[in-house]
């Protein structure tokens, strides 16, 4: 039986990368063709995620880990303007260590890369994947109550009728009342 190589991409987050790691748990459970390899990412900013790492790795050897190169955040004052943009262009900072990773320690490696998966915010790993010609996903990573609420939204407009404006503090009370709902 011929193995396979997945690179995984987490965001920055320790909810991404612990969802991310327990996803890929799952895939090895059930189907022993894969190996997996993730690329950490560390914030200049922020605690380490090592020692979830570690405690995965000692639990699960086709669980590969690397470390990427730390790269300088973007300004300050984007992420008080938008979160959503900041990390945006602190992964688009990344682009070249997550390219040169794969070219050096997983591509080099007996194993064929079958897909790049990544996060929500990795659009542009997806340009990565195609220049190293491998395929690339999305994995979106929420909870259900999320994703019922995510689906519930356009029934939701439809019965109300009311956009969502930034400056319209009903709208807000109204949206966190609508999430707390969908997670009863």
């Amino acid at each position: 039986m011929k193995r396979a190589e997945l690179v995984f991409i987490p965001t920055l987050g320790m909810g991404h990368l612990a969802s991310t790691l327990a996803f890929a748990k799952h895939l090895l459970d059930r189907d022993d063709r894969f190996s997996i390899t993730v690329l950490v990412m560390n914030l200049a900013f922020a605690p380490t995620n090592h020692s979830l790492v570690q405690l995965v790795f000692a639990f699960d050897t086709l669980i590969r880990f690397i470390n990427l190169l730390q790269v300088d955040p973007p300004p300050k004052e984007l992420f008080f303007k938008s979160v959503e943009k900041f990390i945006t262009e602190y992964v688009e900072n990344y682009t070249s260590h997550v390219k040169e990773a794969i070219i050096n320690h997983v591509l080099s490696a007996s194993l064929p890369v079958v897909d790049l998966v990544g996060d929500l915010f990795y659009f542009s790993m997806i340009d990565v994947a195609h220049e190293l010609g491998v395929l690339s996903y999305v994995f979106f990573t929420a909870n259900a109550a999320f994703c019922g609420f995510m689906l519930y939204l356009p029934t939701w407009h439809d019965q109300v009728g009311i956009e969502f404006r930034e400056t319209d503090p009903e709208s807000v009370i109204l949206s966190y009342v609508l999430l707390v709902l969908c997670l009863h």
